[in-house]
């Protein structure tokens, strides 16, 4: 499911439902790690899983901007189809024989 998102009058971009859910599976990683690291007298187990939440909200942060500016986000299939077609895939040593 693609919805478009407007930038700046006229010109939209297409966004793919799952570039949105990992921005926000980001914000919410980072805002669990950061609510509990900012909370006082903490347990040490609570200071070790908001770690592991700035780590999971990082990498789904991360996700989120390569799935932004990756040239094959919008048809990731046609990509796959054209490299498959011509033979550009890194398993493949030599170009087939015509």
């Amino acid at each position: 499911m693609l919805i478009q998102g407007k930038i700046g009058g006229d010109t939209g971009f297409w966004m793919d439902i799952r570039t949105q859910s990992t921005l926000l599976a980001a914000i919410v990683g980072l805002a669990l790690g950061l609510s509990m690291l900012l909370r006082g007298g903490r347990a040490r187990v609570l200071t070790l899983y908001s770690f592991f939440a700035l780590n999971v909200g990082g990498y789904y942060f991360a996700q989120f901007f390569l799935s932004l500016f990756s040239p094959a986000t919008r048809f990731p299939w046609l990509l796959r189809i054209v490299v498959g077609f011509l033979g550009l895939d890194r398993r493949v040593t030599a170009m087939p024989a015509r």
